[in-house]
């Protein structure tokens, strides 16, 4: 899945969604025996003032 791509298709159908979000882990790959657990999960895009915030 293109998440930008759906992220960009939401927010041009409504620049007020809050579903924007991009998934950054995968337990797949990521949750394994290490120390080294990625903090950051996701990131969520919202549009203020007609401009593109990243949260």
């Amino acid at each position: 899945m293109d998440q930008l791509d759906e992220i960009r298709r939401l927010l041009n159908a409504d620049l007020e969604s809050r579903r924007a979000v991009a998934v950054l882990f995968d337990p797949a790959k990521d949750f394994t025996e290490t120390l080294d657990v990625p903090c950051n999960n996701w990131l969520h895009f919202l549009v203020r003032h007609g401009r593109l915030k990243v949260r």
